[in-house]
């Protein structure tokens, strides 16, 4: 969905994650086929499960856990957009 910047209350487009998953598993033979270092890296899961998502909802999630992983942000400034 996307949010309607004509509407006087944007904030109105409150969307609720109820359960987010981390699986991880062995990375695929198909993106690295017979590198020796295969066993270094893991593929990574992630289940996102709620009744409807804003536009690009995800997609920024997603960012911020890599931001994370890479050490550009930390969980204090994520706590801080949470809010």
């Amino acid at each position: 969905m996307r949010v309607n910047v004509k509407e006087p209350d944007p904030l109105g487009y409150i969307r609720t994650i109820d359960k987010i998953t981390l699986h991880t598993l062995p990375m695929p033979d198909l993106i690295l086929p017979e590198s020796p270092y295969l066993k270094e890296y893991m593929c990574l899961n992630f289940e996102i499960q709620a009744k409807s998502f804003l536009w690009n909802q995800i997609r920024i999630l997603m960012q911020t856990f890599i931001s994370y992983a890479q050490q550009k942000i930390t969980k204090d400034q994520i706590l801080k957009l949470l809010e």
